[in-house]
């Protein structure tokens, strides 16, 4: 990669190191008393804006491209976050004028940092680490989504409770939340959506690659892992994500039915698709 004619190899220079670290905090947040506690929330924002502000800063340093991706894409990117910007600027200015609250929106400006800020690190992760590093990315994110599901069917069937292992079923209801990841229905039916998502991505691509280095075994994680996910959207009776989680199922069928109809013209078959990529169509 090179910016301005100066070669940028990052990945065997730590380039990869705030990315991996994301991916680490963002897989092993989720079980740590919940999927929302108390203190999670703020210290997940702080620590994914002090790793992309690492990461944008070595970027800068080295001459080195910090956000790999489309000039589209990164306009668009930053105006989503200026905006966010822009109305916290606005109700500083006015005060609190006319019932005005401009704490509210300066409360959420930092979501919004860190959203650009896994956005940044997704994509150097993805640049940086080839087809294989989104890969593991995927993997780790899919097998989380395993494990999440497991513990809130256990919660969700069996009235496991996390609180009663770790000693802190009499405690503060300040300090604990209910039990298990399975705490807020809505909350956690967005991070079982984005597992989910990840997982369908690895199977489909297990699915129509035809590399000799696919994995059988990983195909069948990934589509256990979009099952247990979808089941837990489900149970949460999210009717958001429930939809949205529809919606994509959709975009993925009409984007993979494309994808089979123009193969098949390339090779010069405009007839019916071959009998297994209509299996495939009708498994999505």
């Amino acid at each position: 990669m090179s910016v301005s004619g100066i070669s940028c190899d990052l990945a065997g220079e730590g380039g990869l190191l705030a990315p991996q670290l994301a991916l680490a905090i963002a897989c092993i947040a989720p079980f740590f008393f919940g999927c929302s506690p108390p203190w999670a929330s703020g210290l997940l924002v702080a620590v994914f804006c002090i790793l992309v502000a690492a990461h944008i800063i070595v970027g800068v340093a080295r001459g080195c491209e910090w956000f790999p991706v489309s000039p589209s894409l990164k306009i668009v990117s930053l105006g989503l976050l200026f905006w966010p910007a822009a109305v916290v600027a606005f109700d500083m200015a006015l005060g609190t004028a006319r019932g005005r609250t401009p704490a509210v929106s300066l409360r959420e400006l930092p979501f919004a940092a860190a959203y650009f800020g896994a956005a940044v690190l997704g994509a150097a992760y993805r640049a940086r680490g080839g087809i294989e590093g989104w890969r593991g990315a995927l993997k780790a994110v899919s097998v989380t989504g395993i494990l999440l599901a497991l513990a809130a069917f256990a919660e969700y069937f069996a009235a496991w409770d996390i609180k009663a292992i770790l000693g802190g079923a009499d405690q503060s209801p300040r300090l604990f939340r209910m039990s298990g990841p399975y705490v807020n229905p809505n909350r956690f039916a967005v991070l079982m959506a984005v597992c989910w998502s990840c997982a369908a991505g690895g199977a489909i691509h297990g699915l129509v690659s035809r590399s000799a280095s696919r994995s059988q075994l990983w195909t069948a994680v990934f589509l256990a892992s979009a099952l247990a996910a979808g089941t837990c959207v489900g149970l949460t009776l999210s009717r958001l994500a429930v939809v949205s989680v529809g919606v994509a199922l959709c975009l993925a069928a009409a984007a993979f039915t494309g994808h089979g109809l123009r193969r098949a013209r390339l090779r010069g078959a405009d007839e019916a698709l071959p009998r297994v990529e209509r299996v495939r169509l009708g498994a999505l």
